[in-house]
């Protein structure tokens, strides 16, 4: 079942999807990149690398030995 599972959920912030991420059992990081639409998440540097960042964070900290 996916929702066992550590869960990232990475929103633009002009996207609210709060109620999907308050579903999310445990392991999980609410992170908004402000002023960003979904589109611009895809190919605007300063969204796209402040997702990178914490994406990388967040699964380098919680996959390490989940193979």
């Amino acid at each position: 079942m996916l929702l066992s599972k550590e869960q990232k959920k990475l929103t633009a912030g002009k996207l609210n999807s709060k109620e999907a991420y308050d579903k999310i059992p445990e392991n999980k990081e609410y992170i908004v990149v402000p002023n960003a639409t979904h589109i611009e998440m895809y190919y605007k540097p300063e969204y796209v690398n402040q997702a990178v960042e914490k994406l990388s964070e967040f699964y380098g900290k919680n996959l390490k030995g989940n193979k």
